[in-house]
Order: C-alpha cells, then sequence, then structure tokens
C-alpha cells in the first residue's frame, strides 16, 4: 500500500473518530464505582447507598434480569446517592458519570436526568425521548433514545470548571466544556426525573420510564469515553483493509 495512501487512510480515521484533547480517555468498565440494576435494587428495596427519592419509592422499581425499571406513578421521581457516606458524596475535585439506558415512551413527555452536585456547585444533563439538553433547554443532540439503549457520560474538569455531554461515544458540547448549572450545597447524584417542567415542557411524569443497564461513576478524574469509529471511519479501515491484501 502507498505510503500516502496509508496517510490519507490515517487522516481520516483520526478525523471521524471523537475524543477531547482536553480530557484522558477512560473506558467506564474501569470506573471505581459500578452498579448494573442487580446493585441498585435487590427486588424488594434500594441497595448499595441507593434510594428512590424525590416522588419515586421502592414500589417504582423492578428488576428486568439484571436491568433496574423505574416507572413514575408521581410527577416526579428518581434514585439518588445522598446518604453523606456513598463514594460518590467523600469525594471531589474532577468527576465522570455514565449510565447506559433505554428511554420509555410517554407520548414526547419521558426522559431522566444525569444530576452531579459536588464541589459547590451542579450540572443537569437531561436526556429526553429525542435529544439531549442542559436543564436549561440548550440542546445538543436530536436523536431517538427510545429506539434502543445509549450510553449517556457527564464530566466534570475541575482545571477548566467545565462539563462535558457525551452520548454513545461522541462528545456533545464544545471542546472547552460548558458551565454549571447552579451553585449548591448539595453533594448528591441523581439518575431519574428531576424536575416537572423543564423549558416549558413535562419531562416524564406518571407513566414514563426508564431502563437502566448500569450507572457507573469515578471521581478520579474527567474521563472522555473510548471513541467509537464512525461509518466514515469503518470504511476507511475496511479500505485499508482492502489494500493491504491486494499488495500481497
Amino acid at each position: 500500500m502507498k505510503k500516502s495512501l496509508l496517510f490519507a487512510v490515517a487522516a481520516l480515521v483520526t478525523s471521524v473518530v471523537p475524543g477531547n484533547a482536553a480530557l484522558n480517555i477512560l473506558d467506564s468498565a474501569s470506573f471505581a464505582n459500578q452498579y448494573s440494576g442487580t446493585d441498585l435494587f435487590d427486588g424488594t428495596t434500594a441497595i448499595n447507598g441507593w434510594e428512590a427519592a424525590g416522588g419515586a419509592t421502592d414500589a417504582n422499581l423492578a428488576l428486568n434480569g439484571s436491568n433496574l425499571v423505574m416507572t413514575l406513578s408521581d410527577t416526579n421521581g428518581w434514585l439518588q446517592h445522598d446518604n453523606g457516606a456513598t463514594p460518590w458524596e467523600t469525594g471531589s475535585g474532577s468527576w465522570t458519570v455514565e449510565a447506559r439506558a433505554l428511554v420509555g415512551s410517554s407520548a414526547g413527555a419521558g426522559g431522566f436526568v444525569i444530576w452531579g452536585a459536588l464541589n459547590g456547585e451542579r450540572d443537569i444533563m437531561t436526556v429526553r425521548e429525542g435529544s439531549v439538553t442542559t436543564l436549561g433547554g440548550t440542546v445538543y443532540d436530536s436523536s431517538s433514545n427510545i429506539d434502543t439503549f445509549h450510553t449517556f457520560r457527564l464530566a466534570y474538569d475541575a482545571t477548566g470548571d467545565a462539563y462535558h455531554y457525551f452520548r454513545d461515544g461522541v462528545q456533545l458540547t464544545p471542546d472547552e466544556g460548558i458551565g454549571q448549572q447552579a451553585g449548591t450545597a448539595n453533594t448528591r447524584l441523581i439518575i431519574g426525573d428531576c424536575c416537572t417542567s423543564v423549558d416549558g415542557s413535562t419531562l416524564g411524569g406518571p407513566g414514563s420510564s426508564v431502563e437502566i443497564e448500569y450507572i457507573r461513576y469515578d471521581n478520579t478524574g474527567a474521563f472522555s469515553p473510548v471513541p467509537e469509529p464512525s461509518v466514515a471511519g469503518l470504511l476507511a479501515l475496511g479500505l485499508a483493509g482492502v489494500f493491504g491484501r491486494r499488495r500481497r
């Protein structure tokens, strides 16, 4: 294979594989704190420092195999780490949270948030049926989240005092990140429906659901996910393989 073609393929793969040079890359399988559905709920009650709150109770939780299903009967409801002694609350500095989940359709109102409050401030990544937004409604992605399971990551870089959103390995926010949603005295992590009204429209509510494959977080850094090659990237890799075989 000619060097010029090799360089072209390498450049194409690099250009289409997402990432953030400002953040270290770490797969969530290596995160310090990992919870599958059965680590969040034992079939009767929330466990391992997690609790149902904000209008949800253990009665709103169920297991689908090793996944947790939360179906709301009230306006709001979520899972949280907020007892003062969880690994989340004893952390400080940079952190990263990742959840893999499927949003249940609720006539356009389904969704959940990843709410990270630490270091005197908070940010709230909002996952709707067809978008990923800030709590205030700034849209960073308009893909469907009810078609299959998707992976959502919220990372806080203490050095830059900035938050970064990712969906399925792709960064949604600008490379420099975005600022905090608000200051807070709370130190808690919330996954679920936090808010009756977001940007003038209901998020979740009675009958809405979310199925969670896992929640993982790490308080040792702000991490970008391992990049997932795009279609163009895979095509470039395929072309490299074809030309390599021809050369032989």
